[in-house]
């Protein structure tokens, strides 16, 4: 295989990880990077076991800020496979708390539940807007509407649950340059989207 990693804009680095790719591996670590570099950011999808994880690290330049989301039972891979396979380009920082997150600075990787991702201030501004518009329909005519009333209910619950979530942190505009890699990412769509 081809020993090495290609990052956008940047020469194949032998020093920064230790892991051979397959041809197949380094065919889609390279069409990753030039999606990248023309659309700024990509999509990998592929069958198990046929290591989009190495990919996903090989497309991230040493140093650059980096977020894995990912679920809580591949936080423990996701730390051994960077530090086996890409040592001394990030230091990690697995984030378990609700509301500390915050955005990694250059050379680190900040290692997240999806469920820990902050929500915005916008996105609870939203929701309140959301919430005031399903009261106002749950009382509109001076009869109760029970199915906006719990419309109403349920994005009281999401707020609060959001707030949790909040990060002052996480308001700051994360570093130019970070990059961000959602694995499992099927675990979080929205299915009634």
């Amino acid at each position: 295989g081809v020993r090495g990693v290609f990052n956008v804009g940047m020469e194949m680095d032998t020093e920064t990880m230790t892991i051979e790719l397959f041809p197949y591996q380094a065919k889609g670590v390279a069409a990753l990077s030039e999606i990248l570099s023309s659309d700024g950011s990509a999509l990998l999808a592929d069958d198990m076991g046929v290591g989009k994880t190495f990919q996903g690290l090989a497309c991230v330049p040493p140093g650059a800020p980096l977020v894995v989301a990912c679920p809580a039972a591949l936080i423990g891979p996701w730390f051994a496979n960077i530090e086996a396979y890409a040592p001394g380009r990030w230091t990690i920082h697995v984030i378990e708390t609700l509301g500390a997150f915050r955005w990694p600075a250059a050379g680190e990787c900040v290692i997240v539940t999806a469920e820990r991702l902050p929500v915005l201030a916008a996105a609870v501004a939203a929701m309140e807007r959301r919430i005031e518009k399903e009261e106002a329909a749950a009382t509109a005519d001076g009869l109760i509407d029970y199915d906006a009333a719990a419309r109403a209910a349920t994005a009281t619950r999401q707020r609060a649950s959001a707030e949790k979530r909040r990060s002052e942190a996480a308001e700051k505009a994360p570093e130019r340059g970070t990059f961000l890699l959602v694995d499992e990412a099927h675990v979080y769509s929205n299915n009634k989207a």
